[in-house]
């Protein structure tokens, strides 16, 4: 596993890290409003930055069921890390598409890199996850 981490260490980290990015994310559009008074700016962070500071409740682990007397089966992964990535990615699609329109390396460059970093380490957790739901079906069916 990544970082010789569990899935679940690494699951908890990369949680707290959504959710500090989403925090990033607010604090820059705030910083724009004040800067620029942008309108624009304020309201996409507030929607991308409390998105992705949500998927933290998404991103617990997979629920089994507790009622069968059956082997536990998965009911569903951790959705959190799927919306987490899916933000990251039009983050990372519209700052590289402002980068490239000649707008300042300010905030399109750390959120670039902020997105790639963010995407990665999602993907990481849910393959991660799905390994793991392989791995118990496997077992167990």
């Amino acid at each position: 596993m990544l970082f010789n981490l569990t899935t679940d260490e690494l699951a908890k980290k990369v949680s707290l890290a959504n959710f500090v990015f989403g925090a990033l994310v607010l604090a820059g559009g705030l910083y724009g409003f004040y800067k620029t008074g942008s309108i624009a700016s304020i309201a996409s962070s507030f929607v991308f930055g409390n998105l992705l500071m949500l998927s933290i409740w998404g991103s617990q682990k997979p629920v089994q069921n507790p009622d069968s007397a059956e082997k536990p089966k998965i009911l569903s992964l951790a959705w959190g890390f799927y919306a987490a990535t899916l933000i990251s990615v039009v983050l990372l699609i519209f700052f590289v598409i402002r980068l490239m329109g000649g707008a300042g390396a300010m905030p399109g460059v750390p959120i670039i890199i902020l997105s790639a970093a963010a995407i990665f380490l999602n993907v990481a957790v849910i393959h991660g996850q799905n390994t793991e739901a392989a791995t118990l079906s496997t077992n167990n069916g």
